[in-house]
């Protein structure tokens, strides 16, 4: 096994994953045919769960889940175990364990198992006895998260990542095994001629590790073990441990939209062959990375998403039209302004009304079936045949808007969030926890992340207790920060309240 000592020596950076959480694993499995069934009281298994910030911020947005997470690392447990008192998580427990030590018999089935940073980075007998335990574990439509590094994209990672050991090969200090790797790479990059095919690959690569953390580059990059796979090697090895392939856990992976019309439909043609359509894809676009959703060998998922199964799944959206003057209610184009800075168009009246439906009551997400029966109501004028072939297509446009990551989905709604900013804000917890031990991001209950770069963001969450009125944190902030001038506040509390609100940091 990798050195016991390694995640003590430099800790890894704590991470809360948005996309890595039962309600969105849920979601996925439904539009391909697996019924997970209510998750309010699911059981969840975390593998290597370092300081447990994580599985923290699922136990913490569902209360009544029972969460379990183990590591390695002695430290880390004994952190997360800490963080668990501080905030009052009373639903997850932490263990020191080596994997290698499970006893599936102590800890029963798991609804959903994850494993993230962990499949790559130890050896072959270590990765079967990690399927063994989703094999095991798992409930008999229990679903799997496993991460794992990709080839092809990963043969220019991998260039890297020897060029790095190699130069840092007698150097001790981690952090500065890490910088002399990157200030190699640099000089690698400077020394190819422009033209130099492989400058902008390395350049890339370059870039992408100097803007990782310190800690996770000496983890991720310079490990003793790192081991990429193509698609068709890790199907074949969780077959062979009898799990099967499901989907990946960001939907955006089947966004084909950046492709030209001929590639689109060259593999939409493969639509009966899922290993090799998805492995074309990793070929186009060099995929390095995968986060993979797998189920038992025996369950029998529906490869191409379902749109119908939306209507049991509560959809969420924040995206805008450019022109606040569009007319929902004809076929007029519309620009939206998308995700990371991204436009679209839209001219289908059902849809366009959905979005505006959405955008209202965000950050709360809104049932499917119930958006459907608004848009029944408010399109009731229209012939029923051409109101059900107009709903038909809504479901699709909206598989489409899923993949693109301008619609979230989840299979359930955290009984905790509040959409309203009321007179006395209170953010989560576990937030507020965050915020008080340093992190640079913290957390709504849907997992979406807010930076925190200054004093008097990291203040103000945590006077945002529910305790205080807007005035009263407004005046404490100000004695706080040694500042009597309450106006200087008054503008950065309420504009940040109300980012705080529509990232889901609010609760009841």
């Amino acid at each position: 096994m990798v050195s016991e000592f390694a995640y003590d020596k430099v800790v890894y950076p704590s991470f809360v994953f948005p996309y890595i959480r039962p309600s969105k694993f849920g979601a996925i499995a439904r539009l391909h045919g697996i019924d997970v069934g209510a998750i309010d009281r699911c059981r969840v298994l975390e593998i290597g769960c370092g300081d447990g910030a994580n599985l923290m911020s699922i136990a913490y947005a569902m209360p009544d889940a029972d969460c379990v997470g183990f590591d390695l690392s002695g430290e880390r447990i004994e952190e997360a175990k800490d963080g668990a008192r501080e905030v009052g998580i009373s639903n997850a427990s932490f263990y020191e364990m080596d994997l290698m030590e499970f006893d599936p018999g102590t800890f029963g089935k798991f609804d959903f198992i994850i494993a993230h940073g962990f499949y790559s980075w130890v050896p072959g007998e270590v990765r079967e006895s990690m399927l063994a335990i989703y094999k095991n574990c798992l409930t008999p439509k229990g679903i799997g998260y496993i991460s794992y590094n990709t080839l092809p994209g990963w043969h220019f990672r991998r260039f890297a990542r020897d060029a790095m050991r190699f130069q840092s090969s007698l150097i001790e200090d981690p952090l500065e095994k890490v910088d002399a790797g990157i200030r190699f790479l640099r000089f690698i990059a400077g020394s190819l001629p422009p033209e130099a095919a492989l400058r902008p690959f390395i350049e890339e690569e370059t870039v992408s590790i100097e803007n990782a953390h310190p800690s996770s580059t000496y983890h991720d990059d310079l490990a003793d073990v790192n081991h990429p796979f193509y698609f068709e090697e890790f199907v074949a090895g969780i077959e062979k441990a009898g799990l099967r392939f499901l989907a990946e856990s960001e939907p955006v992976s089947n966004f084909l939209g950046r492709f030209p019309r001929t590639t689109q439909d060259a593999l939409n043609e493969l639509w009966h062959d899922y290993l090799r359509r998805e492995q074309y894809i990793d070929f186009l676009r060099m995929r390095k990375f995968r986060s993979s959703l797998v189920c038992h060998l025996e369950c029998e998922p529906s490869y191409r998403v379902e749109p119908a199964a939306l209507d049991t799944l509560y959809v969420a959206s924040k995206v805008r039209p450019i022109d606040d003057g569009i007319v929902l209610t004809d076929d007029s184009v519309a620009t939206y302004q998308g995700p990371f800075e991204s436009e679209f168009e839209l001219n289908h009246p059902l849809v366009k009304t959905a979005l505006n439906i959405l955008a209202r009551s965000h950050p709360a997400p809104m049932r499917f079936d119930k958006l459907i029966e608004e848009l029944r109501a408010r399109f009731a004028d229209q012939a029923p045949g051409v109101h059900a072939a107009g709903l038909t297509v809504t479901r699709a446009y909206f598989v489409e808007l899923i993949n693109s990551n301008a619609v979230e989905i989840f299979c359930f709604e955290s009984p905790l969030m509040s959409s309203v900013l009321n007179d006395h804000p209170k953010i989560s917890g576990f937030a507020r926890w965050q915020a008080g031990r340093g992190a640079g991001v913290v957390n709504g209950l849907y997992g979406a992340a807010v930076k925190v770069t200054d004093e008097e963001t990291r203040e103000l969450i945590g006077l945002a207790d529910g305790t205080r009125d807007t005035s009263g944190i407004i005046s404490e902030l100000s004695r706080t920060l040694g500042d009597h001038e309450e106006g200087r506040f008054e503008d950065f509390v309420r504009s940040n309240l109300e980012l705080f609100r529509s990232s889901g940091l609010l609760i009841k």
